[in-house]
């Protein structure tokens, strides 16, 4: 496998997120790259991207298709200062901070559906996978952006699934990731300065599933159906069911008609 890599430094002031990055051609996946990078986790907000991905990592072990020179594939390394138990709700405040960066390119109809995937005009258009590594006394997070930027989707997906183009935006690889990155930067500013009720505030308004009536499946439990009526800092879904309130942390989320 081909790969290119160069070490690039942005310096703008007040932006952590993205301000040195690792651009590289093509590569296996941006999170598994750096995950296993631990001297480059040390870089905090050091962004890796890439033109294209051989086996893109998507939620639940999915594997997120490439469309070569298409989409938007990034890894930013993290040392959020959240406490182990609130850390599943990071998935959550990032996707505010993809919404942010879009809407600053102009792109309108963006919605947020639990637990990590990006929709535009109810079609999804990304999505976002953090992994944790420890590395001796610090705890260190690669966050995953995916985003559809050219091209059709084709396939199993053409109907669930756009892209910036499709929905008439014409936007640049470049243009995207600076965006996003700094759409990013500005919402992990108030993750490390504690302020996520702010931020969840802002996802609970792009929600495209709150109010709805909606079954979350996950491996080892049984199913629950609900309707979805808030989110918890922890990052979990709350449903109002037959039985009650109850809250799921993970699991794959169906709308029901």
């Amino acid at each position: 496998m081909r790969r290119l890599a160069k070490l690039l430094h942005h310096p703008q002031e007040g932006c952590l997120l993205g301000r040195t990055r690792i651009h590289l051609s093509c590569i296996d996946s941006t999170n598994t790259w750096l995950i296993n990078r631990p001297h480059l986790l040390q870089i905090e907000g050091l962004a890796v991207y890439a033109d294209e991905q051989t086996s893109g990592k998507g939620s639940k072990g999915r594997i997120w298709l490439s469309l070569p020179g298409r989409q938007l594939f990034c890894s930013i390394g993290l040392k959020p200062r959240l406490p182990s138990n609130r850390l599943p709700g990071l998935t959550l405040f990032l996707g505010a901070g993809v919404t942010l960066g879009l809407q600053r390119l102009g792109v309108s109809g963006i919605g947020l559906k639990w637990p990590n995937d990006v929709l535009l005009n109810d079609k999804k258009i990304g999505g976002l996978l953090c992994e944790t590594r420890q590395i001796e006394e610090s705890r260190h997070v690669v966050a995953g952006i995916g985003l559809n930027l050219q091209g059709r989707p084709t396939g199993d997906i053409a109907e669930t699934a756009t892209s910036l183009e499709e929905a008439g935006y014409v936007i640049s690889l470049e243009e995207a990731l600076n965006a996003v990155l700094g759409g990013l930067n500005e919402i992990y500013t108030h993750i490390q300065k504690g302020n996520t009720s702010n931020v969840l505030q802002l996802w609970r308004r792009h929600s495209h599933t709150l109010g709805k009536q909606v079954r979350v499946i996950a491996a080892g439990t049984a199913d629950i159906t609900g309707t979805a009526i808030d989110v918890s800092e922890n990052g979990g879904l709350l449903l109002k069911t037959k039985d009650g309130i109850a809250q799921v942390s993970y699991g794959s989320l169906f709308y029901l008609s």
